[in-house]
């Protein structure tokens, strides 16, 4: 237990570490664009050392307690994005959910994109809006439920075909998760995620 603990502690130091070194070439750094990438890259590193962090915390070094770790990874984003909590309110429904580490990273990681879409893209200018985060188990099955009530998506809009590296890995985490993927984007935009609770043997 004291080793898989130090193990945690160390992996979550190293990659606070590549944060650290991310953000000083982020300052040597003019191109809106490229400040952009090393942006979203950072959150990506930091949703990783959170579930570090929660195991280091945790008396279980094999599971990660999601409700916990979706607070902290969603208040990281918010922070990132320098969003107002004045104007996009963010509602968390969280279970009490433990996720094996593997499974947690994939979707803590799918988590962090789905909230940095959303406040990338629908809630454009000083528009307002509600981002709800839900998480569910049923059936063997965890749902991950992301939605906000802002300008929603264009229509015939595919995850799987998107250009957007941030859907692209979103894809690609579902597929490993061997799970499927639902969105819809009428009235704001609904993304629901399932996969299994346990990896398939």
């Amino acid at each position: 237990e004291v080793l898989l603990q130090e193990i945690h502690h160390r992996v979550k130091y190293n990659l606070q570490v590549m944060s650290s070194l991310m953000n000083m070439q982020s300052r040597q750094l003019r191109d809106p664009s490229a400040l952009s990438a090393l942006a979203e890259c950072n959150t990506r590193i930091q949703a990783i050392a959170l579930i570090h962090e929660k195991l280091y915390q945790s008396k279980d070094y094999a599971r990660v307690p999601f409700a916990e770790y979706a607070k902290s990874l969603a208040r990281t984003v918010l922070d990132a994005t320098d969003v107002s909590p004045a104007s996009i309110a963010l509602k968390l429904d969280v279970g009490a959910i433990a996720l094996p580490v593997d499974r947690a990273i994939a979707c803590g990681l799918i988590l962090n994109e789905l909230m940095t879409n959303a406040l990338k893209h629908a809630f454009p200018g000083d528009r307002q809006g509600t981002i709800h985060v839900e998480l569910r188990e049923g059936g063997g099955e965890a749902v991950l439920t992301v939605a906000d009530d802002g300008i929603g998506v264009p229509p015939g809009f595919d995850p799987k075909t998107s250009s957007s590296l941030g859907m692209q890995l979103v894809t690609t985490l579902v597929e490993q998760l061997e799970g499927h993927l639902d969105l819809t984007g009428e009235h704001g935009t609904v993304v629901r995620v399932a996969f299994p609770m346990e990896i398939a043997a």
